[in-house]
């Protein structure tokens, strides 16, 4: 919601972290860690004017979460951003499990 505090700090700041990870216990553990700086795509709020780099993601989010027999709403509270990537970092500590094997410990 582009008058949300988390959006306000953006618009000063526009440094972003995101965080993807996944397991359950310490040796499943694995995830992707990615830096850089959000970017608005669109018209900020989201109005509905024609942006074909949005197309895809608009379409995949309304048919997972929406009902796709139906038009698009655009509530014009809400806004799109692209990262631009500085680093990307990953782990998987399901590879430890497999390194200790080979080594035979």
């Amino acid at each position: 919601v582009v008058r949300s505090r988390r959006w306000e700090a953006l618009q000063r700041d526009d440094r972003i972290a995101v965080v993807v990870d996944d397991g359950a216990g310490y040796g499943e553990l694995r995830g992707v860690e990615i830096t850089g700086r959000a970017r608005p795509v669109g018209e900020v709020p989201r109005t509905g004017a024609d942006v074909p780099e949005l197309a895809e993601a608009e379409t995949g989010f309304h048919r997972k979460y929406r009902d796709p027999a139906r038009p698009i709403p655009y509530d014009a509270k809400h806004g799109w951003l692209r990262v631009e990537v500085d680093t990307i970092v990953s782990w998987d500590f399901r590879k430890m499990k497999a390194t200790a094997r080979e080594m035979g410990t």
